[in-house]
């Protein structure tokens, strides 16, 4: 079938479209003077294009009967095939009405890790419920990696994920989160509130998703002050919940997004009040130049914004 198209397009371009309107004015109303004057040309000009149409057909396609034309029996078959055809085409030029949501049918792809999908997940659901029933929402981890390459092709249509790392996409900051550092339950020695001194000598579990340690490269320009670096005791792991559960028992303690820590319910962990401030970080919105100004994307951009400011960010209580 592909390579069929370019001989269909060959054949096409040997006939001059335009003349379709014409040929619908000339059979519709049955009449030389009737379809010139619709279309606002002289008499003997749509007398040379219905010469032209009927060469292009070898018909006559009107002939006089008495005091009027009347179309041939190829013509009678020809107009409501016709009429299709110029009606579809008329369609396909109508400027598109206004953005229905509601009407959207549609699968949408979204990049974002397993805590993102935690933390926004429900309430992008419940959102589109409401607003686009009919849209079919994929919710997909992605290492930031293959990002670009995933978008560029289609398979995933935005990427929510902690801003810093650079792509050639267009972008927006969904929401600012701050860091909370949890230990286990059982580990009694710790300071209230721990001093960032204590903070710094302890072994530390990190967590690194997108395969960008990126969280992981925060912590260690925090803990550059004292010049501490990643230690062989320490560990990276590429889950928030593996990491949140594997500190239960240890002497560690773990910086992870406050957001997450909020909404986590563990009963072997608690969260450790700090002598220090942690720093702020960013999540933000990616989509590809493509989608820009797709009305639907236009629409569901300004939806996930609107979202996130609705949405109250919890803190993680001591």
């Amino acid at each position: 079938m592909t390579d069929n198209i370019p001989d269909k397009i060959r054949r096409l371009r040997e006939h001059d479209l335009n003349m379709l309107t014409s040929l619908y004015l000339l059979l519709d109303r049955q009449g030389v003077s009737e379809a010139a004057a619709d279309l606002g040309l002289s008499q003997p000009a749509m007398s040379k294009t219905l010469d032209r149409l009927r060469s292009e057909f070898s018909d006559r396609l009107l002939v006089r009967s008495g005091n009027q034309m009347v179309l041939t029996a190829f013509a009678r078959m020809l107009l409501p095939e016709l009429e299709r055809l110029l009606s579809g085409l008329g369609q396909f030029y109508d400027p598109v009405g206004p953005f229905d949501a509601s009407l959207a049918e549609r699968t949408v792809s979204i990049g974002m890790n397993e805590y993102l999908q935690y933390i926004l997940g429900p309430a992008i659901i419940r959102m589109l419920g409401a607003k686009a029933p009919l849209v079919n929402l994929r919710l997909r981890p992605i290492h930031f990696g293959q990002a670009e390459s995933e978008m560029s092709k289609g398979h995933v249509d935005l990427l929510i994920g902690a801003a810093g790392v650079e792509f050639n996409l267009r972008s927006s900051i969904l929401y600012r989160d701050k860091l909370a550092c949890i230990a286990s339950l059982s580990n009694e020695d710790l300071k209230s509130p721990l001093p960032f001194s204590d903070f710094a000598r302890m072994r530390q579990i990190y967590v690194s998703p997108s395969g960008f340690d990126f969280f992981p490269s925060i912590i260690n320009q925090f803990l550059g002050g004292v010049g501490r670096e990643i230690q062989p005791a320490d560990v990276t792991m590429s889950s928030y919940f593996a990491a949140a559960r594997s500190i239960v028992g240890t002497k560690m303690v773990a910086l992870l997004p406050n957001k997450l820590i909020a909404s986590l319910f563990n009963p072997q962990i608690r969260v450790v009040p700090l002598a220090f401030e942690t720093p702020d970080y960013d999540v933000a919105l990616w989509w590809h130049n493509s989608l820009h100004e797709d009305p639907f994307f236009v629409w569901l951009r300004r939806e996930l914004m609107a979202l996130m400011q609705q949405t109250a960010i919890p803190l993680a209580q001591p």
